[in-house]
């Protein structure tokens, strides 16, 4: 069954989900972590296979309650008598620590297991409706529904050492005389060489019959045909690597258009409904490809979750998080893998776990959570204005939305806190500057001078130019003036200034590199005269769709630091890429012929006046990077008063909709093309 893709156009509205069941939810974290802890212990005091075999028949049968194919009173009632056995296993070595916490573990399963029963033995059950065929992904992810058992994950743990078993030696006897003492003392020696010694293959003892491996018998002549597991297995290995390949390769590369990426999204859903339509076992083996792989990326945890994010039921998503679980402690960036594809998948349960991971005990859980939240549009104020106030990590995620969708008043108390925590924050600050920006905070411009005044901070001079009217957009140019910077000419671009052009022209004279880009683009974003000028970079440069400029050329390419010293790759031929010029004597030559065009009293933007129109033209038409397109996103929020719910990392399909929806709002802007204005909050 395929139920229809999520509409692209997402509510920007506050949004009340119905959260996920708190005492299911509750029993099945705490069920993984008991499986966490048993893949931990290196040498088991026993064997664990039987409490292993019990653990994960308890999920299977939290998952068959979950996705309601069986009556939850029946499959609950199943799954404490799997935690019981699972509990008098693990008791069969009560004296170990770790089994001790264990089982700890297991109680609170079976309590939180009893108050799910006691809630479901009232409420009626009736069977799902039946599958229907297959539909294809074309532009957009959709929801597959199968008949298939549940998804558990394999608990893999250590095998328990086996004891030595050694035949009794024959006793000496106890020597009475120095040639008994001798003779024993040889007999000894004997002894000690034999155990040395290894069995010769007259002594190694003969296998029955019945024990022979198959490997072992003599194979028939030419190649065995594969089995049905087999060649599903290999063709679902086949179709992840498309998904995780595609996932690595969707955004455009440096000097293509977003839309591009549209490509490399249908070779991923294509990979996606492939593993779909291969059935139960392409799924299973989704769980040796990632949690039985040593060599896990964060990138296999993105295309996990985005493959099984397609598939209906929790069990889906259980298992891309069991490999969150399992790789979070190594570094951040597996918990923004999971975000990031958590974002965009059409799963019925996807916003609902995102909330429940909004509302976890563990810091990084929460920022996960609101920031996946906040990308699918789902917005909760009371949620965002909590997370607000939390850790900075958290507080970084929740403050610009919160700041949108909350009047000026209201959001005040809040943001002048988070003015004052994020003095030592970087991303806080980051976070507490745009969220001023967003809401016309009172304190907005100052604020927003004093750190690109103080700390030559681009962010802050960006925001600046997009709040400001004339009076901001001259301080800008003031301050610029006698002393270029990257920063500096980078806010210059955006304040749309005429009289910006020349002292931009003379910064591309300077010998910083990073002040000749900044001010190349800034002079196409005022004027949009696409004076372009070929250049070689490093050839793994190209594939980072927001390729720093200039581009970094001391450090090592990825072949080069992953092959040995002794077998270093070539560097391989550079990429050809087109760029603004920065040559001084082709810029002056053009405002020479075409500045007599550019009215020095209004304001431009790719040569053209100024106006929320442009702006959203800008945004869907100009080649630019994801983090410009962000920046574009921001100003035509700000000067049109309504949230546009889209993200550059979101599927074109869904970018074009939403843009497409949002250009009647554009065109309604009540300002006059060129004009100057300040922002202000509607």
């Amino acid at each position: 069954m395929n139920r229809a893709p999520m509409p692209l156009a997402r509510s920007t509205s506050e949004a009340t989900l119905i959260p996920l069941p708190e005492d299911l939810e509750a029993a099945h974290d705490t069920l993984g972590q008991c499986a966490l802890i048993l893949e931990r212990i290196d040498t088991p005091p026993m064997d664990l296979s039987a409490a292993v075999a019990a653990l994960e028949l308890a999920f299977d049968r939290v998952y068959a309650a979950y996705r309601a194919v069986e009556d939850p009173a029946e499959c609950l009632p199943a799954a404490l008598a799997a935690v019981a056995t699972f509990q008098s296993e693990l008791a069969r070595d009560a004296g170990h620590p770790m089994l001790t916490i264990v089982r700890d573990l297991a109680g609170a399963a079976e309590r939180h297991l009893n108050e799910a029963e006691t809630r479901l033995r009232a409420a009626p059950w009736a069977p799902p409706a039946s599958v229907r065929e297959f539909r294809a992904s074309l532009r957009q992810p959709r929801v597959h529904d199968l008949v298939r058992p549940n998804l558990v994950a394999k608990v893999r743990v250590a095998k328990a050492a086996a004891p030595e078993v050694l035949s009794p030696a024959p006793e000496i006897a106890t020597p009475t005389t120095f040639a008994e003492l001798s003779a024993a003392v040889a007999g000894l020696r004997e002894r000690s060489a034999a155990r040395a010694r290894p069995p010769s293959e007259e002594e190694a003892p003969a296998l029955p019959d019945a024990e022979v491996p198959p490997e072992a018998a003599p194979s028939p002549p030419g190649e065995p045909a594969w089995s049905r597991r087999r060649f599903t297995e290999d063709r679902a290995l086949g179709a992840f690597e498309e998904v995780l390949l595609a996932w690595i390769q969707r955004l455009p590369i440096a000097g293509e258009r977003w839309q591009s990426a549209i490509f490399i999204e249908q070779r991923m859903l294509s990979g996606i409904d492939a593993l779909a339509a291969l059935g139960p076992a392409a799924l299973e083996h989704l769980d040796t490809l990632t949690l039985g792989n040593p060599t896990c990326t964060p990138a296999h945890l993105s295309a996990l979750t985005m493959a099984l994010g397609c598939v209906d039921g929790r069990d889906t998503l259980a298992l891309a998080e069991r490999l969150l679980h399992e790789q979070e402690s190594v570094g951040p960036e597996w918990a923004d893998a999971f975000g990031s594809a958590l974002a965009l998948i059409p799963h019925p349960d996807a916003s609902r776990l995102a909330f429940r991971y909004a509302h976890s005990a563990h810091v990084a859980h929460r920022a996960l959570g609101v920031r996946a939240l906040v990308r699918r549009g789902v917005f909760d104020r009371e949620l965002l204005a909590k997370a607000a106030l939390d850790e900075p990590l958290v507080a970084a995620e929740a403050l610009p939305t919160f700041a949108q969708i909350t009047t000026r008043d209201e959001a005040s108390p809040i943001l002048d806190q988070a003015i004052e925590r994020s003095e030592e924050h970087a991303a806080l600050r980051s976070a507490t500057l745009r969220a001023l920006s967003a809401n016309c905070h009172l304190s907005a411009e100052a604020l927003l001078f004093q750190d690109f005044h103080g700390k030559d901070n681009a962010e802050a001079g960006i925001l600046l130019a997009q709040n400001s009217g004339r009076a901001g957009a001259n301080k800008i140019l003031e301050w610029v003036r006698p002393r270029p910077t990257a920063a500096g000419a980078e806010a210059l671009g955006w304040t749309g200034l005429v009289e910006a052009v020349p002292v931009l022209i003379a910064a591309l004279a300077s010998p910083d590199e990073p002040i000749q880009a900044a001010s190349a683009e800034a002079l196409e974003r005022i004027t949009g005269a696409r004076l372009l000028e070929e250049v070689e970079i490093p050839p793994e440069q190209i594939m980072d769709p927001d390729v720093p400029d200039p581009v970094p050329d001391d450090k090592p390419s990825l072949a080069r630091q992953v092959s040995p010293a002794r077998d270093q790759p070539e560097s391989g031929s550079p990429d050809r890429i087109e760029r603004i010029t920065r040559d001084p004597q082709r810029w002056r030559a053009w405002w020479a012929q075409n500045g007599g065009n550019f009215e020095r009293d209004q304001r431009y933007r790719r040569g053209y006046a100024w106006s929320p129109q442009i702006v959203w033209t800008e945004l869907g038409r100009a080649l630019a990077t994801p983090g410009d397109r962000r920046w574009l996103k921001h100003e035509l929020s700000l000067r049109t008063g309504a949230i546009l719910a889209c993200d550059p990392h979101d599927f074109v399909a869904h970018q074009e909709l939403v843009l497409a929806a949002f250009e009647p709002t554009a065109a309604a802007a009540r300002v006059t093309p060129g004009s100057w204005s300040e922002a202000q909050r509607r």
